[in-house]
C-alpha cells in the first residue's frame, strides 16, 4: 500500500490515505452538486484503501449534510477547508477524501466533472458508495 498525507489549511485536520496504487494513477472526480462546486472539490477513494482522520480538537471539526442527508461532509471550522465525505453504516464507515487536500495533489491527473450520484435514489447512493469510496474510515 502506497501512504499519502492530507491536511486542511491550518493543519487542524490532518488524514492518512493508502492505496493500492500511486497517485498517479486516480482521476479526481469533481461532483458537480452545488456545495461541492462551491468548496472546488474533487473526491479520491478506492475501495481496498484506508482513510485515518485525525482532528486535533473537536472543535474544529465541522460536519455537514444537504440533500439527502446521507453523507457528511466534513469541514474545519478554523479554515473552512472541505476535507471529505463520509457514509456510516452497519459495517463501519466508508468516505472519500478531497484530493485538493493531498500534500502530494499535483501527481494527481486533472479532475473530471461527476454528475453521477445527482441523479441517483437514497437508496442507490449507498450502494454506489459501497463500490467506489474507501471502505476504511477511521477517525481519531
Amino acid at each position: 500500500m502506497i501512504t499519502e498525507h492530507a491536511q486542511c489549511h491550518c493543519g487542524k485536520i490532518t488524514a492518512e490515505v493508502r492505496f493500492s496504487k500511486p497517485l498517479a494513477d486516480f482521476e479526481p472526480r469533481a461532483c458537480d452538486c452545488d456545495f461541492c462546486a462551491k468548496h472546488g472539490a474533487a473526491y479520491i477513494s478506492e475501495a481496498e484503501g484506508s482513510l485515518d482522520i485525525r482532528i486535533k480538537d473537536s472543535e474544529h471539526a465541522v460536519s455537514y449534510q444537504h440533500g439527502s442527508g446521507l453523507a457528511d461532509f466534513l469541514l474545519c471550522g478554523h479554515c473552512g477547508v472541505l476535507m471529505a465525505v463520509t457514509y456510516s453504516h452497519e459495517g463501519g464507515t466508508a468516505g472519500s477524501l478531497n484530493s485538493r487536500t493531498l500534500d502530494n495533489r499535483r501527481s494527481l491527473m486533472p479532475a473530471q466533472t461527476s454528475s453521477a450520484v445527482k441523479f441517483l435514489s437514497d437508496t442507490e447512493k449507498p450502494e454506489r458508495w459501497k463500490q467506489v469510496w474507501i471502505q476504511n474510515v477511521r477517525f481519531s
